[in-house]
């Protein structure tokens, strides 16, 4: 497992670099890695997360025509039917329900008669992902940030402050990337264990905070869909957080976007993740940063 999991980030890390000509062999060696893993529900979260991280990064669906190699296709339909099943019951973002669907359509192409048996039904977006949080209830809420020596005493390196949007990706792939050694001599980071709760402005607010109050950085990753969603609720509680520890905040710019104007972002790290070539530069500029008192 372990290993695969290495092969996996070496494989993510490889398709960066790759141009256009060689992107569909990289995708096949990408989820072939994953693919290998098993067919438990973790791997196949871990699946639609990497199909989205490619999905973003091609700007079209096209490669899901070729996740496996021509020759390995009828030992693997039904891993990857079972994978669809799995998305019926799947929390998937409006984006995952257009890539269920395509690849759906790609394996009735190749195995209609196992098609017509299982009945898929249509996939359907979260509600989770349409939740519009309480703006009044947000500016009540109230919480112990600590004090400025906090960090001293946390047990954990960072903890990720991200939209329900982005969440996936960034567990299946920067978490990895900073629980892992990328090359020689890399240091290994712990990140929060627990699990941020969308749910409601409330559960939002209390775990952000826990999470911050257990960790000696946090990283905001800077998205638009974060900034018209979350950013209203968790906004006061991390700018006064930053009064009293001004240094634990760091940024991850993860697409272009309007950074709100209570983020100083002439004083704070930011690192920019919108250059597929540049995100394994940033990463280990953002190890270094972590390092950091």
């Amino acid at each position: 497992m372990a290993e695969y999991r290495m092969a996996t980030e070496w494989l993510k890390r490889a398709f960066m670099f790759s141009d256009q000509t060689r992107a569909f062999e990289n995708v096949k060696s990408l989820c072939m890695s994953v693919l290998k893993l098993g067919n438990k529900s973790i791997i196949h979260a871990e699946l639609i997360h990497v199909l989205t991280f490619i999905a973003n990064r091609m700007n079209n669906l096209e490669f899901l025509n070729y996740l496996v190699p021509k020759s390995l296709w009828k030992d693997y339909l039904g891993r990857l039917w079972e994978f669809v099943k799995f998305l019926e019951t799947f929390h998937l973002t409006a984006h995952q329900v257009e890539i269920a669907e395509y690849l759906k359509t790609v394996l009735i192409q190749k195995d209609f008669l196992t098609a017509r048996g299982l009945r898929i039904c249509q996939f359907q977006q979260s509600s989770r992902y349409g939740l519009e949080y309480d703006l009044n209830a947000a500016s009540l809420l109230q919480a112990d940030v600590g004090s400025a020596g906090v960090s001293q005493n946390c047990r954990y390196d960072y903890f990720i402050i991200v939209s329900e949007v982005n969440f996936g990706w960034i567990q299946c792939f920067l978490q990895h990337q900073l629980g892992i050694q990328m090359i020689d001599d890399d240091i290994i980071f712990t990140g929060w264990p627990g699990i941020i709760d969308y749910d409601s402005s409330s559960s939002l607010f209390e775990t952000t905070v826990k999470g911050m109050n257990e960790c000696r950085k946090s990283l905001l990753v800077l998205f638009n869909d974060f900034i018209n969603r979350e950013w209203c609720v968790l906004k006061k509680i991390i700018t006064e957080t930053m009064k009293r520890r001004s240094d634990f905040l760091r940024i991850i710019l993860l697409e272009n976007c309007d950074i709100p104007p209570e983020i100083d972002f002439e004083r704070l790290s930011f690192f920019d993740f919108t250059n597929d070539k540049n995100i394994p530069t940033e990463i280990q500029h953002l190890k270094l940063a972590l390092l950091e008192n």
